[in-house]
């Protein structure tokens, strides 16, 4: 897993999940996004009790060409419902 987009309420809610969209592909493997529940686990503050809660995301999963060892790059756009958007450049190592 590259990373997970999750939207939370105060009380552990889900809030809706983000849309996730690859804007540039990584050059030597293929990216996923899916929608899965998963434990974001690194909540602070009021978020904090949220930890052990499972929410609804979108979530990157990358696989390298066969053989293929060294650096990639992907990059992709997160889009909320409340029009906030944000662009992400994802380095990827992949060793052996």
């Amino acid at each position: 897993m590259l990373g997970h987009a999750v939207l939370a309420n105060r009380d552990c809610t889900s809030g809706n999940v983000p849309n996730t969209r690859i804007t540039e592909s990584p050059k030597h493997g293929k990216t996923e996004i899916v929608n899965e529940k998963v434990f974001r686990g690194d909540f602070k503050g009021d978020f904090a009790k949220c930890n052990s809660t499972k929410f609804p995301a979108s979530v990157a999963y990358y696989t390298s060409t066969p053989g293929y060892i060294g650096k990639d790059e992907l990059r992709s756009r997160i889009s909320f419902r409340n029009g906030k958007i944000r662009d992400f450049i994802v380095e990827i190592d992949v060793v052996k």
